[in-house]
């Protein structure tokens, strides 16, 4: 899973990643590639945006009644200021000293390619949450199925 790949950064950072996958998750046919790229780039945000032992949490749920997968990632820092929640899917837009500004906008751009959403949402105590859905049978080109379950 390409969580594991991020769990150096994690651990330099001090921050616990939790993933909390639904039991018997269906297989989602789609692009592998655009999935893991989305969330890799979603949880290197959340863990550059945590504090140290910060808590990151991944969860990839199906909703059997609207076909659909729901992935969310949901960090511990400061959240994103309401002047900055337009901004962030823009390419080149980046409020880190070392960021790119394309890491977010890869991520809109390939649920988008997926007929999907993204939603953003602050926490009140704290934190955001980013929450992907993919309704399958709007998936175009279908490829070969993925399964992400428990580890």
């Amino acid at each position: 899973m390409v969580i594991n790949k991020l769990q150096p950064l994690a651990d330099k950072k001090k921050v616990s990643i939790i993933d909390d996958f639904s039991n018997n998750l269906p297989d989602l046919t789609c692009d592998r590639t655009a999935i893991d790229q989305i969330i890799t780039n979603l949880v290197k945000n959340a863990i550059e945006a945590s504090p140290e032992k910060g808590l990151v949490y991944v969860r990839i749920n199906h909703d059997s009644t609207l076909n659909s997968f729901i992935i969310e990632v949901e960090d511990s820092g400061p959240g994103i200021p309401e002047e900055n929640r337009m901004n962030v899917f823009s390419p080149f837009f980046t409020t880190k000293e070392d960021g790119t500004g394309l890491g977010l906008a890869i991520v809109k751009k390939l649920v988008s390619s997926m007929a999907g959403s993204v939603e953003i949402d602050n926490k009140i105590d704290g934190g955001c949450k980013f929450r992907i859905t993919i309704v399958e049978n709007r998936l175009p080109n279908k490829k070969p199925a993925i399964s992400y379950q428990a580890t």
